[in-house]
């Protein structure tokens, strides 16, 4: 048996490119790209320069390397479901000892860990710009709603995404 429980990947060819233009761009942006936008060093670069003022400008070389080494899991990532037609977690479950350890692990860490810090840090953001300065304890309160009101859009364009007839689901294109 091969690693993991899945099947093996079957060979097939890549599907035709969108055309370029607005309207193609707008039809592919999605809550894919928005926590894409999310997850490349905003956390890093809000609470880095705040732990540099409180810590002393030392630290920054954390927030850089933490930066790169997103960027190029993410681009790994992307590569994987463009040459796959599957999503980077499905893939994890092709590694032993299968789903049904990794299942769970990254629902465990999607829930618990990713979720709520893309929320948080999306809301402090916002916060910022838009009370223009970075929030403190004063702003815990907006920061919290503004981050359930986030997570609630993310979900609700996710979950309904098909009775709303949102274009940006397209088929993967695999054999």
């Amino acid at each position: 048996m091969k690693a993991g429980c899945l099947p093996d990947w079957k060979v097939g060819e890549l599907p035709e490119a969108p055309p370029r233009g607005l309207k193609s761009l707008m039809a592919t942006i999605g809550p894919g790209a928005i926590m894409l936008s999310l997850s490349i060093g905003s956390g890093e670069w809000l609470m880095g320069p705040a732990a540099a003022v409180q810590y002393g400008p030392m630290l920054m070389w954390i927030t850089t390397i933490a930066v790169i080494t997103q960027t190029f899991f993410n681009l790994e990532c992307i590569r994987y479901a463009v040459f796959s037609g599957e999503p980077m977690m499905i893939g994890y479950n092709r590694l032993k000892p299968g789903r049904w350890l990794w299942g769970p692990f990254w629902i465990i860490t999607c829930v618990v860990c990713i979720g709520p810090g893309w929320a948080i840090t999306s809301a402090t953001a916002w916060t910022a710009i838009l009370i223009n300065k970075m929030p403190d304890a004063a702003n815990k309160t907006s920061v919290m709603v503004w981050g359930i009101v986030l997570t609630a859009i993310v979900l609700f364009m996710l979950l309904w995404e098909k009775r709303l007839k949102i274009p940006w689901r397209r088929s993967p294109g695999r054999s």
